[in-house]
């Protein structure tokens, strides 16, 4: 199996704060030998989104969880700090 270390992924996308997804199939195909094919997937009709939403919002335990979630949520204004917060996580610190 082919890997590659964080430091060659690092080198790959530039430490650059934003990864496209053209920076990630360059990797799987020209690093690692990989042959990648995107496919968009059909938006949803009208009475799809209609079908998902009302399933949602009539099961107890989604509820509950949307609930929980909104309840422990803490919100990052500052989008330097989310990115400091995200730099951090990224370089295990």
């Amino acid at each position: 199996m082919d890997f590659i270390t964080r430091d060659q992924f690092d080198q790959f996308v530039r430490d650059s704060e934003e990864i496209k997804v053209e920076d990630l199939i360059f990797i799987l195909e020209e690093k690692l030998g990989y042959s990648v094919f995107i496919e968009k997937k059909p938006h949803l009709t009208s009475e799809q989104k209609k079908h998902m939403t009302d399933h949602i919002f009539s099961n107890e335990a989604i509820i509950k969880q949307l609930d929980k979630a909104s309840k422990e949520q803490n919100y990052i204004i500052d989008d330097n700090k989310a990115l400091e917060i995200i730099r951090e996580a990224r370089d295990g610190k």
